[in-house]
């Protein structure tokens, strides 16, 4: 990984806890590295060359800090604050900053800081395991369909003209690209605005997968879909388990690396649908 003056690791552990690795910081960074192993299934052929290919997927990623720290009169807290930190009983997020992105990936310590003091200087090493092995970016926002509001106050109605209380910001169709290095989960919000929709869908229209909800919405409702690959939810007005509600032929998809174009629409009144999708592209490095 590249270390310029501009980057910034930063781990937050699952209470708060926060250490910033950099040239300036009092935990100055040396050097990072990271390993994530390709696991290949084939299988033997007999009287043929070589082997078949089955799959492939990629086991979980190790990433290992290693610098110096300030010497001076604060040095005893620094090393305790790094052990209290990078506590391997409690899951962390390892943060990656520069001066154009902002990339983290989940993580836990393997085991307690190693901390050594050698010819007047002191070192550390700080290992870290990635279950999943992806760096991700901030998460994005496609407003596929939302109701705009007109209202200002303070408020004037023109007798003979009316007044426009909110405008639909409605494209039935959306195409974007998902930059990420591999294929991205969604999360997808309906949202009964302007009055009642039956059986909302969202449709990938470059798979011709979808993902509808067999379910009547009032005004005011709303349908939360979280189709990630490592998590699968249906939640109806933020409480109600909703997987009883999907249509037996529903898949949850993946956004494609690139191009992608997604799609609404519901069985009576799409015009009172608003539909939001977010998804958080996923890399393999920083």
């Amino acid at each position: 990984m590249l270390i310029t003056k501009s980057t910034k690791i930063i781990y937050r552990n699952e209470v708060g806890g926060e250490i910033e690795f950099s040239p300036f910081s009092a935990y100055f960074v040396e050097n990072i590295e990271e390993e994530t192993k390709n696991n290949i299934t084939t299988n033997k052929t007999n009287l043929i060359h070589g082997e078949n290919y089955i799959s492939n997927t990629l086991e979980s990623r190790y990433i290992s800090l290693s610098g110096l720290i300030d010497k001076n009169s604060t040095t005893k807290a620094l090393i305790r604050n790094l052990t209290k930190v990078v506590n391997p009983t409690l899951k962390g997020k390892l943060i990656y900053q520069n001066e154009n992105e902002v990339k983290e990936i989940e993580v836990i310590p393997e085991q307690i800081p190693d901390i050594n003091a050698n010819g007047g200087l002191i070192r550390y090493e700080v290992s870290l395991m990635a279950c999943n092995p992806f760096w991700k970016n901030t998460e994005k926002t496609e407003y596929l369909a939302l109701f705009m509001p007109m209202l200002t106050f303070p408020l004037v109605i023109e007798q003979e003209e009316g007044m426009v209380f909110s405008l639909k910001d409605s494209v039935l169709e959306t195409e974007f690209n998902n930059q990420g290095d591999v294929e991205s989960g969604v999360r997808v919000l309906f949202k009964a605005r302007g009055g009642t929709v039956q059986n909302p869908k969202i449709m990938n229209d470059l798979t011709g997968e979808f993902i509808k909800l067999n379910y009547s919405m009032e005004k005011g409702d709303s349908i939360e879909v979280i189709s990630y690959p490592e998590k699968k939810k249906v939640t109806v007005n933020s409480t109600i388990n909703g997987f009883r509600y999907l249509d037996i032929e529903s898949n949850f998809f993946n956004l494609l690396v690139g191009k992608n174009k997604l799609s609404y629409i519901a069985d009576e009144n799409t015009i009172n649908l608003d539909v939001i999708v977010y998804y958080t592209p996923r890399f393999l490095g920083v």
